[in-house]
């Protein structure tokens, strides 16, 4: 079996139409794809907000190194914005920090999320979203 994973043509994010337009309030979070096989921009998301592969996932993220569900993005009551790793096979980091499965963590503005390679940045946090587009 092979250690090394085949480069296929540039992978694509698509968003439902809750990441599209998703609705005013606390319960969203902004953040920004930054490669290296994504296209960089920006992405406002609904939470909660499954990333990976799967057609129901707010953010799909159609690369060979993404699980289906690879992780969700969640909020509690108080717009405190959270990771949730869910991958088996490919991991979920953040801020260079490796998650286990399962594992739960607080997101902060300028957090560097990475999807085993593919890498997005906090941007702006329910808890800290000032209420401009």
């Amino acid at each position: 079996m092979s250690t090394h994973r085949k480069r296929s043509s540039r992978p694509t994010t698509s968003l439902d139409a809750a990441a599209k337009s998703p609705q005013h309030g606390k319960n969203r979070l902004r953040l920004y794809a930054l490669g290296p096989v994504l296209e960089p921009g920006a992405l406002t998301v609904a939470l909660p907000a499954q990333l990976g592969k799967r057609e129901s996932c707010a953010v799909r993220i159609a690369s060979p190194y993404v699980s289906r569900q690879h992780a969700e993005l969640r909020s509690d009551d108080e717009g405190r914005a959270y990771l949730v790793h869910l991958a088996r096979t490919n991991t979920t980091s953040l801020n260079g920090c490796k998650l286990a499965l399962g594992d739960e963590v607080p997101l902060h503005p300028h957090d560097i999320l990475m999807l085993d390679i593919e890498t997005f940045q906090i941007h702006d946090t329910p808890e800290t979203h000032d209420g401009r587009e």
